[in-house]
């Protein structure tokens, strides 16, 4: 079993040929989506705290994830479960201000795999 991740901010996949968050994608997700590890599958997010939620879709064996539940909030922000019509989607947003690193875990799909999702959070550029 493979799983992969489709990105981006919550208009999902806007943002993965950007090499690196902007003002026109402020989310950016880095590296291989498929996780190989089946046992803990991690992804990561790198975004510009623009007070926006950016979100990552969970598929496995091409089948998109309908359901999802966030099972450790992250340290410096709010992580949810959003329902849209391309497939469930694990959102994040970092406190207002906040730069640095976080994570949260979240348990998408059937049989609830968990999934920990690592964030970078940086500060926007000065207008």
């Amino acid at each position: 079993m493979r799983w992969m991740v489709a990105a981006g901010g919550l208009a999902l996949l806007g943002a993965c040929a950007v090499p690196g968050p902007t003002a026109e994608a402020p989310c950016y997700f880095p590296g291989n989506s498929y996780m190989a590890d089946d046992e803990h599958p991690i992804s990561r997010i790198v975004m510009l705290n623009t007070g926006r939620p950016c979100g990552i879709s969970f598929r496995r064996d091409n089948t998109v994830s309908r359901s999802g539940t966030i099972i450790t909030q992250p340290a410096h922000g709010k992580a949810r479960v959003v329902r849209t019509a391309a497939g469930t989607v694990a959102a994040y947003l970092p406190d207002n201000s906040f730069t640095g690193e976080d994570s949260f875990r979240a348990a998408m799909g059937v049989g609830g795999q968990v999934m920990t999702i690592d964030v970078t959070v940086r500060a926007p550029a000065p207008p």
